[in-house]
């Protein structure tokens, strides 16, 4: 059963689930997971959730040093309700929002 979250960012709110894809820096990341601790947000919203991410089709060299046994990566809520909220942007811009 998949997991749900909501992520706020400075860009806005969205809804995710673990097996949520998105795109940033140059990677789709897959949610697969959240640790329920949270960190600090530069987004002046107070903490936002950390959520564990695996890179396809493989992680690339830059994140690797961030990289767990499990193959996830950690990633900060407001970062990824960003890239979300981005991509659906360009989507809409490009016509292909649905």
């Amino acid at each position: 059963m998949a997991m749900r979250s909501r992520l706020t960012g400075s860009a806005g709110t969205v809804e995710v689930s673990t097996g949520d894809r998105f795109h940033a820096d140059g990677v789709e990341w897959e949610i697969v997971g959240f640790t329920g601790e949270s960190i600090y947000s530069p987004s002046n919203i107070g903490g936002t959730p950390i959520v564990r991410c695996r890179a396809h089709p493989e992680t690339p060299p830059f994140w690797a040093r961030w990289e767990e046994a499990d193959g996830t990566v950690e990633w900060c809520g407001d970062s990824i309700a960003s890239a979300i909220i981005r991509g659906r942007a360009a989507l809409k811009m490009e016509g292909r929002d649905g």
